[in-house]
């Protein structure tokens, strides 16, 4: 009987059907973003506003730059 691997090969890794923002690297990011966004309404000074936005605005890059990595992959496997 031949040895079959079990090891998942790069593609079933990285098909489309696996592809999804609710993976475990990217839904910390989405819940950081809200609770960011929950802390800027509680905001009462200029700094603390900066300061969240600033924070805000490198979350949203990632997030964004998550999607483009996975939309990237999704267009290679059509």
């Amino acid at each position: 009987m031949p040895y079959v691997s079990k090891i998942p090969t790069s593609e079933a890794k990285t098909s489309p059907s696996n592809l999804s923002m609710s993976k475990p690297g990217s839904r910390p990011k989405k819940e950081l973003e809200n609770r960011y966004t929950e802390l800027l309404k509680l905001a009462r000074t200029v700094d603390e506003i900066l300061r969240l936005e600033r924070e805000l605005a490198t979350v949203r890059g990632e997030i964004e730059s998550m999607q483009g990595r996975l939309n990237y992959l999704a267009i290679g496997f059509h």
